[in-house]
């Protein structure tokens, strides 16, 4: 069995959180016939079938699932070190040592968003994950945020955040891979929505043969599930 590609791993899992191949493309900004082909593919690879398309939303949901956390996300907020803001938040803002594994530190200072109401912000585009949990955190502090551009990406975000354009909601594995700048400065948030944990849910009954077995039992094996 050829190794299946992280990425592949994300859009099959998109597929099963969203239940519609329409939404999870949506979602992932990638066609519905690239989505099938990246399914279809993994499928084969496999040699069974991960989701029977001719059955219903709750039909493709039986009631006895098991699931596993596959890994856990964190976002944080993303300001330009020029902003003003910065200077009485000096004692809040993140440095690499509050970063481990692509997740901020539990021990690490937090801050209210409400801080940062009367700012500029880089958004994603409706659709994503991370625009509505930062509208919600927003919201839940008692205002609406000012948007000043809506971004595909979320490495965008970060880059244009770098170049001073806005503040913005990243995932905090973001400047764990593509570098922490020395021109922004991070803050872990008091809320709940910037965690949440990405999980696997499957029926044993229904894993038919070894591949999709070894399958699943892969996704347990990734370091961030043990």
């Amino acid at each position: 069995m050829e190794p299946v590609e992280f990425r592949e791993i994300a859009m099959i899992l998109a597929v099963g959180e969203e239940l519609s191949f329409t939404r999870a493309a949506e979602k992932n900004y990638i066609s519905q016939p690239a989505l099938s082909k990246i399914v279809r593919k993994v499928e084969k690879n496999l040699g069974a079938a991960i989701f029977d398309r001719g059955l219903t939303v709750e039909e493709n949901m039986p009631a006895d699932l098991q699931s596993f956390a596959l890994k856990s996300e964190s976002i944080v907020l993303a300001a330009p070190r020029a902003n003003p803001i910065n200077a009485r938040l000096r004692d809040f803002a993140l440095d690499e040592s509050d970063f481990h594994g692509g997740l901020v530190n539990e021990d690490a200072p937090c801050v209210s968003i409400g801080v940062f109401a009367g700012e500029r912000f880089l958004f994603l585009k409706p659709g994503n994950d991370i625009r509505a949990r930062g509208l919600k955190i927003c919201h839940d502090a008692g205002f609406e945020p000012q948007i000043v551009m809506e971004l595909d990406q979320l490495l965008t975000a970060y880059r244009l955040a770098e170049a001073g354009l806005g503040v913005a909601f990243i995932r905090a594995s973001i400047p764990c891979y593509a570098g922490f700048s020395p021109d922004l400065c991070l803050y872990r948030l008091d809320h709940s929505d910037t965690q949440r944990q990405i999980r696997v849910v499957f029926n044993e009954r229904t894993l038919a043969n070894e591949r999709q077995k070894s399958f699943v039992a892969y996704l347990k094996s990734c370091p961030e599930v043990r």
